[in-house]
C-alpha cells in the first residue's frame, strides 16, 4: 500500500488520520508520517494500516486503485 492509497482509502471511509491510527492500534504520528512520505514506516505498521482499512470495507485493486467492497 502506498501513502496515496492510504489517504484515498481513508477518504472513502470518511476517516481522519486519528481514526486510522486507533483502528490500526498505532499512533497518529505514524499515519501522518507515512502519508506524507516523510519517514520510513515499518512494514508491520503499514500492514496494520491496510488491515484496518480492509476490515472497514476497502479493497486495494491493483495499481493505485482503491474502492469500497461491494
Amino acid at each position: 500500500m502506498t501513502p496515496d492509497q492510504c489517504r484515498q482509502a481513508r477518504e472513502l471511509l470518511g476517516w481522519h488520520q486519528q481514526r486510522l491510527a486507533l483502528q490500526a492500534n498505532s499512533c497518529l504520528s505514524s499515519v501522518v508520517g507515512f502519508e506524507a512520505g516523510e519517514k520510513v514506516t515499518r512494514p508491520t505498521t503499514v500492514n496494520a494500516f491496510r488491515a484496518a482499512l480492509e476490515a472497514a470495507g476497502v479493497e486495494f485493486v491493483g495499481g493505485a486503485v482503491v474502492r469500497l467492497r461491494l
